[in-house]
């Protein structure tokens, strides 16, 4: 039988305090993202089919880790391999190393339903504004640190 070593009072009180704030950054960073999200969605010139038209050319298409990192730095956003095995790990429902169409389409929806919805009906590709491609970036950025600070 593994014998554990007796932690002391001050010790647990420090792990509460690190655990709760912890908590506290994911949540606040689970916020912004949200914030982040919504902000996007209300651009009239953003689709989900027009973000993903940025890493493929055809919406049938699944998008590898490697085409990911090459857009987004094209996008002017430069990541490790390992921090977006992270944004895969979350985003990638089947775990076949691709993100299809729908996984893309979680990345950037909101989580409320009226929100969501208006984002789910807009279908056609638009040209985005620099604007909008900013705050897409931005999002992007969000994305990939909230999963590095929630590993």
């Amino acid at each position: 039988m593994k014998k554990y070593k007796k932690i002391d009072v001050n010790t647990k009180d420090l792990l509460r305090v690190f655990i709760r704030n912890y908590i506290s950054e994911v949540l606040k960073a689970e916020s912004k993202l949200e914030k982040a999200k919504t902000e996007l969605t209300l651009r009239r010139d953003f689709s989900v089919a027009s973000a993903f038209t940025l890493f493929s050319s055809n919406l049938q298409k699944k998008i590898n880790k490697k085409d990911f990192i090459e857009k987004s730095q094209r996008l002017g956003i430069s990541q490790q391999e390992k921090e977006i095995e992270l944004l895969y790990k979350r985003y990638d429902s089947n775990q076949d190393g691709q993100l299809g169409f729908q996984e893309f389409c979680n990345l950037f929806t909101p989580c409320n339903p009226l929100y969501r919805q208006e984002l789910e009906q807009r279908t056609t590709i638009y040209t985005m504004s620099i604007e909008t491609l900013d705050i897409f970036k931005h999002l992007l950025i969000l994305l990939i640190d909230t999963e590095i600070l929630a590993e």
